[in-house]
């Protein structure tokens, strides 16, 4: 059985951090072709204050 995916807004600093580290984590340019080619990425990397305001739209 799958665990459930569990959502919501960002609720803390450490939170916008935690999403910056695996934006970065994923990246193509950290990325190996072999890895672009069987999986996704990522084309953008968001700064905090950018997150912050997605965010609070939300």
């Amino acid at each position: 059985m799958n665990p459930a995916i569990v959502y919501g807004q960002v609720s803390n600093d450490k939170e916008i951090q935690q999403i910056l580290d695996l934006q970065a984590q994923n990246l193509s340019a950290v990325l190996s072709p072999e890895v672009i080619a069987s999986q996704e990425f990522l084309t953008v990397r968001h700064d905090p204050a950018v997150l912050q305001r997605m965010n609070q739209a939300g």
